[in-house]
């Protein structure tokens, strides 16, 4: 989480950084902006937001608020407690409405009804069109359980666990679980509060054309998408024949990706090869 570190403690990730946040756009480091950095702006329903948020405070002591009273601190605005939900969403608004910063806003329920389309989504707003196989591998791995599972073998895991050593920080992951907390006059009231509290603009709604690299157009279906790979792969040894493959040591002239027979990734042609 970008806002649990100090700056100097990015400097050394591999590139390109992957960062997540619950920075308002203000809050980013100004460079995410200079460089134009692809955002993927997560969205759900509020209420689960609120239902989620809920039960993880629950999980500390010193948080001792019923439902009822949680709920109040949203109406009232109280920042300490809600995180005022309604304004990080107005100034996400706001700054989908006027930035030409590449961004991606996925909705939770989506993803969760059909996470393989929404990783056809985001492969393509990177510009990395992937297999559907190896999407596949991508929505297995990012299963409740697995997240579970990846938690505990995390050298610096998150601390909120139970007796068993067991994460917390992973609840339900559902859809709709408001429901079981939200009465019907506070549904309501909520609905209300939405209309007024906010500027009125669904992130979803904000149409945004993304920059998208030169061989995104091209890859759109499984046999351009092997064509160009086969262009690509005689490119790449070209570069090998000719002495352009940069990296490659001297006494061995194939790397373990020509190894493979096929170079699918545009990165790794752009990075060694001077062509």
């Amino acid at each position: 989480m970008l806002e649990f570190h100090l700056p100097d403690e990015y400097s050394d990730l591999q590139r390109p950084r992957i960062f997540n946040s619950h920075f308002t756009p203000k809050c980013l480091p100004k460079q995410a902006f200079e460089k134009k950095c692809n955002m993927i702006i997560i969205e759900r329903n509020p209420k689960d937001i609120l239902t989620s948020q809920y039960h993880h405070w629950n999980l500390f002591p010193q948080f001792s608020l019923s439902w009822s009273d949680f709920l109040k601190s949203v109406y009232t605005n109280d920042r300490n407690v809600s995180s005022n939900w309604f304004f990080y969403q107005n100034k996400w608004s706001d700054f989908l409405s006027s930035s030409d910063n590449p961004c991606l806003v996925l909705k939770y329920e989506d993803i969760k009804q059909n996470t393989l389309a929404s990783l056809f989504k985001l492969a393509d707003f990177l510009g990395y069109p992937r297999e559907e196989t190896f999407l596949k591998e991508i929505q297995e791995k990012c299963s409740l359980d697995k997240m579970r599972d990846m938690e505990k073998l995390r050298e610096s895991g998150t601390e909120i666990v139970n007796s068993d050593q067991v994460s917390k920080l992973y609840r339900k992951g559902v859809v709709g679980d408001w429901k079981n907390n939200f009465t019907v006059a506070q549904n309501e009231q909520f609905e209300a509060l939405l209309k007024t509290k906010l500027n009125g603009v669904d992130l979803m709604q904000i149409k945004r054309d993304w920059p998208r690299s030169s061989f995104v157009d091209v890859l759109r279906n499984k046999l351009e998408r092997s064509s160009l790979c086969k262009l690509r792969l005689s490119a790449h040894n070209l570069a090998i024949e000719k002495g352009r493959h940069l990296g490659l040591p001297t006494n061995e002239r194939v790397c373990n990706v020509c190894k493979s027979g096929e170079v699918e990734d545009e990165n790794h042609f752009l990075l060694f090869s001077q062509v």
